[in-house]
């Protein structure tokens, strides 16, 4: 009994120290945020709502009741940013606003980003 709880231990030891240097160099990047977001502060309420409501919060799209989330004010909005959907499909996927709808100019889609980046503040 003695020699089996021994043997045991051992290769639980030997198995733990083996996990132990792979932790080590497990790294995540470091995540690249854009230097143009250095001098941009924007807030929900000074810039990103206005791009949210001509793009976004549109008739028959992100509005109140709409299956996909809505985007008429910040506490509506926050569900879809902090689940990532937001980013993903604006700025990672740039597939909303959808097809036939006006587009994020360059400039919206910097200040999303930095935005987003900034911990989207209200």
């Amino acid at each position: 009994m003695y020699m089996r709880f021994l043997t045991a231990s051992v290769l639980c030891l030997l198995g733990l120290s083996m996990l132990t240097p792979a932790c080590k160099q497990d790294k995540l990047p470091e995540p690249v945020v854009n230097s143009a977001c250095d001098t941009l502060m924007p807030t929900w309420q000074t810039t990103i709502r206005p791009i949210v409501e001509s793009k976004c919060a549109t008739p028959g799209c992100h509005t109140a009741g709409f299956s996909s989330g809505d985007f008429t004010t910040y506490a509506s909005t926050l569900p879809r940013i902090e689940n990532g959907s937001f980013k993903r499909r604006t700025l990672d996927q740039r597939n909303m606003p959808p097809a036939g709808s006006p587009p994020l100019s360059e400039e919206e889609l910097l200040l999303l980003e930095c935005w987003l980046s900034a911990g989207y503040p209200q």
